[in-house]
């Protein structure tokens, strides 16, 4: 198991290395301080130095949370040759080839939600996606909301039609009732649902979401004409 100074060091190795193509660092409670350092080693840096081997890198199980987080799938989704992050098929999600993406109990983690979201936005080909049994927590929700709102440029996902949550935390309370409430997330999916008109089936079960979260989301199914199924049993 790696500490922070091995993965620095690891970190400052791949951006001179040019043959390895995968790297496992799953498990290891690198957390965001790691993440960082992979991070730097994935971008270009002043002489225009990174990385560009790699096209298989898995992280999970990592704790890697909040900037670091966002950082690292920002660096990953830049990254010239990555095609799976955290088991996640980037390069078939980007180029359309798949209509569904079955990522149960996988344990993507934050980063790999934000990579999926990022991707989401202009995917036209996959219809169902399940990410059950993840935790992706409140921020999880958030990115995913952002893929399912309309952005300043109008862009949005208009090809999902299923997306399944279920267990995943979304209010960051799980199910022995363990964890700070936080309706955010959920609330952000919920106005996502009032811009998209493409998705008719949400599983949302065993997600603790509280009186606040089940009041967001119960108005705007009320709004939403093409919601045929709906599931927020907790």
């Amino acid at each position: 198991m790696y500490d922070v100074s091995g993965i620095e060091a690891l970190a400052d190795a791949l951006v001179f290395n040019g043959s390895l193509n995968s790297l496992d660092l799953s498990r290891n409670n690198i957390g965001p301080e790691g993440a960082e350092a992979l991070t730097v080693a994935l971008t270009p840096n002043a002489a225009g130095l990174c990385n560009r081997s790699l096209d298989t890198l898995d992280v999970r199980g990592n704790a890697i949370t909040g900037e670091a987080a966002e950082q690292l799938a920002k660096a990953v989704l830049e990254h010239p040759s990555m095609k799976v992050f955290n088991t996640i098929a980037m390069q078939d999600v980007k180029n359309d080839q798949l209509t569904q993406l079955d990522l149960r109990k996988a344990d993507v983690g934050i980063p790999g939600v934000v990579v999926l979201s990022k991707l989401l936005v202009f995917n036209g080909s996959l219809n169902t996606v399940n990410l059950s049994w993840n935790n992706i927590g409140p921020d999880g929700a958030k990115a995913l909301a952002v893929a399912l709102t309309p952005n300043e440029d109008g862009v949005f996902n208009e090809s999902l039609n299923t997306l399944n949550l279920d267990r995943n935390q979304l209010c960051g309370v799980d199910g022995d009732g363990d964890g700070t409430s936080d309706a955010s997330g959920i609330k952000a999916l919920a106005n996502a649902l009032a811009s998209n008109k493409s998705l008719n089936t949400l599983n949302l079960a065993d997600n603790d979401v509280g009186d606040e979260g089940e009041a967001a989301v119960q108005e705007v199914v009320k709004k939403h004409p093409n919601v045929a199924t709906f599931n927020l049993k907790i």
